[in-house]
């Protein structure tokens, strides 16, 4: 397994990295979220 034992440990170790930018980076996030295309085959095109 690579990485880290938990996930607890890798935002202990990490998590400050972003501080300053938590605002930037959930807006990235959101951004590659929505340009992904979507996966649920529930949801059916509208006329």
């Amino acid at each position: 397994m690579l990485g880290h034992s938990s996930a607890a440990l890798t935002l202990d170790t990490y998590a400050d990295l972003f501080d300053s930018d938590l605002g930037r980076v959930a807006r990235h996030l959101t951004c590659a979220n929505l340009e992904r295309p979507r996966q649920d085959s529930n949801l059916r095109p509208t006329d």
